[in-house]
């Protein structure tokens, strides 16, 4: 038995190969490599709308002698002997492999990250280009890790940028990043952002405290 931690390649990255792959057609030679030195993003389960190669991380409970370069095969041992389907469920060659008592270290230099949601409300507008939030932070949290930080406003389509605090209850600042309203619209874009949903999205290394 064992576990497997899936991953890939960010979608900004894998975009720019597919833009690419108008000039070449894409072998095994070609195809993106694994390296530790690479940042991948965590991938909850496999579907077929995957895009790009798929990276395997597999944690055994019986150690297994490998070799790099080798074809591992897994199985779906708790598949009906009798049923007439396929019990393989993945394949793919070892890029590495590593024991237990090394894996401490190991998984440390693996940079497979998960995107965490924190969720605000809109508490005001205060120009054309900045707004309040509330909820996103309480007064005891280390705002000023998060200046510079961009967050999602839905409810106008835009972004901004985290600039800095305001009082001491953990409400924030944020620069949109597009002109909010002019003289003609002012009251609608009030009545539609003030209320609304802000997200900021942290990145989490997945092993980083292992």
């Amino acid at each position: 038995m064992g576990k497997l931690t899936f991953f890939n390649l960010p979608g900004s990255v894998l975009d720019k190969i597919e833009a690419s792959e108008s000039s070449f057609q894409q072998t095994e030679e070609n195809a993106p490599k694994f390296s530790f030195e690479t940042e991948y993003q965590f991938v909850p389960e496999y579907t077929k709308d995957i895009k790009g190669r798929l990276f395997i991380m597999v944690e055994l409970e019986t150690p297994l002698l490998v070799h790099e370069g080798q074809t591992l095969i897994g199985s779906k041992l708790d598949t009906d002997i009798e049923a007439n389907t396929c019990r393989i469920a993945f394949y793919g060659k070892i890029l590495k492999g590593f024991d237990t008592e090394a894996s401490k270290n190991i998984l440390k230099d693996f940079k497979i990250l998960k995107w965490k949601e924190k969720k605000g409300i809109v508490d005001r507008i205060t120009d054309q280009n900045t707004i309040l939030v509330s909820q996103l932070f309480t007064k005891e949290s280390n705002i000023d890790a998060y200046i510079g930080s961009k967050i999602d406003i839905p409810a106008v389509a835009t972004s901004g940028t985290i600039r800095g605090t305001f009082g001491q209850s953990g409400k924030i600042k944020v620069q949109t990043d597009t002109v909010l309203f002019n003289d003609t619209n002012k009251e609608e874009i009030q009545k539609k952002l003030v209320g609304s949903e802000v997200i900021l999205k942290i990145k989490k290394y997945l092993f980083k405290n292992k």
